[in-house]
């Protein structure tokens, strides 16, 4: 009988264990996805301003063009965080963590 009890208690501190590095691995890898998210945001928002600075300096094309890329860049990370989100490793973990998805909002 103790030997049993000894069985099922190694069996639950491994899946414990099991669960909890699923768990980390999965923030780890939605913490960078949201940072990066964060980090083209911000390039985004500064190329925005400079796009609407260009005009009074004549380079308007090109700030355009850097404003349309810096857009792409921070839709495709926002696409690729919200995908991730919904992949099969990290979809419970991200539930229980309160990763949330994110909205561009352009």
């Amino acid at each position: 009988m103790a030997d049993q009890i000894f069985y099922i208690l190694c069996v639950v501190f491994v899946a414990v264990f099991l669960i909890f590095l699923w768990f980390c691995s999965a923030k780890k890898e939605l913490s960078k996805k949201l940072n990066a998210v964060k980090s083209a945001y911000s390039q985004f928002q500064e190329a925005k301003n400079n796009y609407f600075l260009a005009g009074k300096n004549g380079k308007k094309h090109e700030a355009y063009e850097i404003f349309i890329l810096s857009r792409n860049i921070f839709l495709q990370t926002v696409m690729l965080y919200n995908e991730s989100l919904n992949s099969p490793l990290c979809k419970i973990p991200s539930f229980f963590l309160s990763f949330s998805k994110y909205e561009s909002g352009i």
